[in-house]
């Protein structure tokens, strides 16, 4: 089950992906069919069953899989139903974790300055491996979509937002994970900009002594991101 479909494009990008592995899906929305008609447009070809303008609590029986799109909080009403349920949660990031473990992957988030970081890091890397792709936070380059499109050995640099990032998981672990900076910022979704910051932190979460965490020095939230990655790495 997909829980959000939006019209940003990774909504569509999950489905996508799903039925590709020839799995039966269906998609709930809070949205109508109407605002949601150019997503499912791009759906037409496939056998989704739709729930729309609501969620019903009958679409998760025998349901083994739900992936939430990141526009959908994680302490709603529905997403605490599912859990309730014991069934596994994931999102676009950690299917994508999931199949691109071996890729080299630049992992980067922070309040300002990731897409323009993204690019730079893309360039710069595309010199030396032209094949290197980057995607995340984008309608055209969805983290799905470039599980088909980028080659196996292909760097691929992300750019991940904090609502990607919210979702505990031992899947996801960039080599290299930079954190541009941190603002309060999202604070109706993350409750706190201690919140938020955690949900940023999260981008290190699984990395090991092999990977590398490059920081802003003079960001105030650094030396607090420095304490966690180390009491990460003694524990």
């Amino acid at each position: 089950m997909l829980v959000g479909l939006g019209i940003l494009g990774g909504g569509v990008a999950t489905a996508q992906w799903i039925c590709k592995k020839s799995a039966q899906l269906t998609i709930t929305d809070l949205k109508d069919e109407q605002y949601l008609k150019s997503s499912i447009n791009q759906l037409a070809q496939y056998d989704i069953r739709y729930t729309l303008g609501e969620h019903k609590e009958s679409d998760i029986e025998g349901v083994e899989l739900v992936v939430v799109n990141p526009d959908v909080p994680l302490d709603s009403p529905y997403v605490n139903y599912i859990r309730s349920k014991n069934i596994p949660i994931e999102n676009e990031l950690t299917l994508f974790a999931r199949e691109c473990a071996s890729a080299r992957q630049v992992a980067v988030t922070g309040t300002r300055g990731k897409t323009t970081t993204v690019a730079w890091i893309t360039y710069i890397l595309q010199t030396v491996f032209p094949s290197t792709v980057n995607a995340g936070n984008s309608p055209t380059n969805t983290f799905l979509g470039m599980v088909e499109n980028g080659g196996e050995d292909d760097p691929i640099v992300l750019e991940v937002p904090s609502f990607q990032l919210e979702l505990e998981n031992t899947v996801f672990k960039p080599k290299v994970a930079v954190i541009t900076n941190i603002y309060r910022d999202h604070i109706n979704r993350h409750k706190s900009e201690e919140g938020y910051a955690e949900a940023k932190m999260n981008i290190f979460a699984n990395q090991g002594e092999s990977d590398f965490l490059v920081l802003n020095f003079d960001n105030k939230w650094t030396q607090k991101v420095i304490e966690k990655k180390f009491c990460k790495a003694t524990n």
